[in-house]
């Protein structure tokens, strides 16, 4: 299991304790509170998880869509020099 879905896979607990928590109010109020508790920690442990986890890949992210964004500004560039030509290059 890769970290993307073991991320998704917490996502998902804890999306279902908070709608179990939320539909709840019924009973004891003890009970309720400590699986709110107990989801709090659980959330915080892997948010913490998951801000390590993007620090590690985030430099990559942005050179990647720093590169998306230099090729389209590039393109953009090259179309509008070649406007007035007939030469027709991915324009």
């Amino acid at each position: 299991m890769n970290n993307i879905q073991k991320i998704l896979l917490v996502c998902g607990m804890i999306l279902i304790g908070y709608l179990t928590v939320k539909s709840s109010h019924s009973q004891e109020i003890d009970a309720s509170k400590s699986l709110e508790l107990e989801l709090e920690r659980m959330a915080h442990q892997y948010s913490i998880e998951v801000i390590s986890i993007m620090q590690q890949y985030l430099p990559a992210i942005l050179d990647e869509i720093a590169t998306d964004l230099r090729l389209e500004a590039d393109k953009k560039y090259k179309c509008k020099l070649l406007e007035d030509t007939k030469i027709e290059d991915d324009c």
